[in-house]
């Protein structure tokens, strides 16, 4: 029941876009980008609040793109069917606008734009990336970003649990470089030298694939040689990359 109730709610969320059948299956497993946006920063409150979550939904894709396409957050790609239409003259309704008494077709026509009509020209498989309830958690919990009250219920009901996964070791992220770098220049400027330098410590925190590293490794070596003070967490708006196992 308190799940049902919870995706009722979730589904009148302004511009969370569902099919029927999505719809009526519940909670699902994974979220397109533009329906996690609306989830995270839903369109609510006064005109200056419903402002301020439509600048927090554009930086949010924003980044999560970027992070997609640099591997920092897991994607999975899923894949539908579209109807493609064309836009031709209707050219029975454009001369049934005239009179049959004044000439015939083509002369009735000849200063007239034609009608228009949408046609179904055939169908084209689209592929779009979903994002897993697990793999957004632990991208937020890295981002220090707490979930609103939707997304978290969404956690609730497919039963995520990050941060309690098992008993065994705890799981390390995998980034390139670039978005490492990208993600803790701000917080430790001289690490991208480090980085350039081949440190020993840098080459410990290596996955043992070319420009791969865990990220908590880095961030381990990090608070070892620079320290706590230069932590600094930018608000979401702000941020360019993000963090993500």
């Amino acid at each position: 029941m308190k799940n049902r109730l919870s995706w009722a709610r979730a589904i009148n969320v302004r511009g969370v876009c569902l099919t029927a059948d999505e719809r009526a299956a519940g909670w699902p497993d994974a979220f397109t980008l533009e329906n996690l946006i609306c989830l995270q920063y839903p369109l609510e409150g006064s005109t200056e609040e419903k402002k301020r979550a439509g600048s927090n939904q554009r930086a949010l894709l924003r980044v999560m793109q970027g992070d997609i396409k640099a591997g920092a957050l897991p994607a999975v790609e899923r894949t539908r069917t579209e109807t493609v239409y064309e836009e031709v003259p209707d050219v029975w309704a454009s001369l049934a606008a005239g009179s049959a008494s004044l000439g015939s077709h083509d002369w009735r026509a000849r200063d007239t734009k034609p009608r228009m009509k949408r046609v179904k020209t055939g169908e084209r498989t689209v592929t779009y990336p979903v994002i897993e309830a697990r793999a957004f958690r632990a991208w937020l919990l890295n981002c220090e970003e707490a979930p609103s009250a939707h997304v978290d219920a969404w956690f609730e009901a497919v039963a995520v649990d990050v941060e309690n996964e098992d008993d065994g070791p705890p799981q390390l992220t995998e980034m390139r470089r670039a978005a490492i770098v990208s993600q803790l220049s701000r917080h430790y400027p001289s690490l991208e030298h480090d980085f350039n330098r081949g440190e020993s410590w840098i080459k410990e925190c290596s996955t043992g694939s070319r420009g791969v590293y865990y990220l908590e490794k880095i961030k381990e070596g990090c608070r070892k040689k620079w320290g706590e003070a230069a932590v600094y967490s930018p608000p979401l708006a702000t941020i360019r990359t993000h963090k993500m196992r």
